[in-house]
């Protein structure tokens, strides 16, 4: 059975928190500190994800991308780096909604 690579875009909603003399100064500190640590975020939400691009591509291709991805998994074995592929097979269908 064909695999495919099905790449997406997943966002969040992060809302930080700053007290500043205006908003322009709250602005620019957050994107002069939000790499810090100690930077603290006040919430976020998950806004899902968006498929950006799917293709076609053989067991080669698929171990090439998982170790340019997981480069901490390139001593994993072929089939331990394959049995990261989902089969739609083992998949159950949602019942479709009628309204």
């Amino acid at each position: 059975m064909p695999k495919y690579l099905v790449e997406c875009l997943s966002q969040h909603r992060v809302v930080y928190a700053i007290e500043a003399s205006n908003q322009e100064s709250a602005e620019e500190f957050y994107h002069a500190n939000s790499f810090n640590d100690g930077f603290q975020e006040f919430g976020q939400s998950y806004l899902g994800e968006m498929v950006v691009s799917s293709r076609e591509a053989n067991d080669d291709e698929l171990i090439r991308i998982h170790e340019e991805l997981n480069d901490y998994c390139k001593s994993w074995t072929r089939e331990k780096k394959l049995s990261y592929v989902n089969k739609d097979s083992l998949l159950v269908p949602l019942p479709l909604l009628v309204v």
